[in-house]
C-alpha cells in the first residue's frame, strides 16, 4: 500500500512538472504571436503609406516613363503590389 502511494505521488509530481512546462511554453508562444501580429500590422501600414506616397510622387507619370528611373520605379511598384497581395490589401 505504501509503495503504491509513493509511486502515485512520484507520477503526480512528474505530471505536474510536465504540465507546468507546457503552460509556460504555451504562454511564451502566445506572446510571440502577439508581437508578430503587431509587427505585421505596422509593416502593412508602412507598405500602404509607401504605396500612397509613390502614387503622389508619380502623379504625372514622369518617373515611370523615364528609361533609367522607370525600370527601378516599375520594380518598386511591383514589389509593393506583391507585398500588398501578401498582406491581403486591395489597391
Amino acid at each position: 500500500m505504501i509503495i503504491t502511494i509513493i509511486i502515485l505521488s512520484l507520477i503526480l509530481i512528474g505530471l505536474l512538472y510536465v504540465i507546468f512546462n507546457l503552460l509556460r511554453k504555451y504562454e511564451q508562444s502566445e506572446e510571440y504571436i502577439e508581437n508578430l501580429e503587431s509587427w505585421v500590422t505596422e509593416f502593412s501600414k508602412k507598405i500602404t503609406n509607401m504605396n500612397r506616397e509613390l502614387k503622389n510622387i508619380d502623379s504625372k507619370g514622369s518617373f515611370e516613363s523615364d528609361d533609367e528611373v522607370g525600370y527601378f520605379f516599375k520594380q518598386l511598384k511591383l514589389i509593393i503590389k506583391q507585398l500588398n497581395a501578401l498582406g491581403g490589401i486591395k489597391e
